[in-house]
């Protein structure tokens, strides 16, 4: 599982960090994975992220996904997009996006926002609401030009399959 999950982490930045769109100038994108871990300190619940060396189905992940303008002008009308690796399911309700409208997509083509994506169901051929586990795509749409040397960063959560 280790050595997959590496593998996936790593495509899934690669591909992010050639999707920024509409940017007038040089944008980077970086995505980090971290396994976020759940444990107990005087009795208090506390949760730490950490490197993820390997994860078992049910370990949450959380990606941070950090955007910079490299350009001495302000990047406008900036859309990122990144597509969630196989073997895991977006939770519901983890986003953190500000500046940001975040949309989310089953198939790369058709986006909307969290709870209001929409798939026809194989059984009877009538549109439905997509479960979070079936979203494969995030769309971060940012509000504002980003500055030149400015930055930002979205988290969200996941949980492996």
């Amino acid at each position: 599982m280790q050595r997959w999950w590496k593998a996936t982490v790593l495509a899934a930045a690669m591909i992010a960090a050639h999707q920024a769109w509409g940017a007038d100038a040089p944008m980077k994108v970086e995505i980090r994975a971290f396994k976020e871990v759940v444990f107990r300190e005087d009795g208090v619940p506390m949760r730490q992220l950490v490197p993820p060396k390997g994860v078992t189905p049910g370990d949450v992940i959380v990606y941070v996904v950090r955007y910079r303008n490299g350009g001495r002008k302000p990047a406008e009308h900036v859309r990122i997009e990144d597509p969630l690796p196989a073997g895991v399911a977006y939770v519901p309700g983890s986003m953190e996006a500000p500046g940001a409208r975040t949309l989310f997509s089953v198939d790369g083509r058709h986006y909307a926002p969290e709870g209001r994506v929409r798939v026809r169901d194989a059984k009877t051929g009538k549109r439905r609401p997509a479960r979070p586990d079936e979203y494969r795509f995030i769309r971060w749409e940012l509000a504002k030009p980003v500055p030149p040397r400015g930055e930002g960063s979205f988290r969200f959560r996941v949980r492996v399959r």
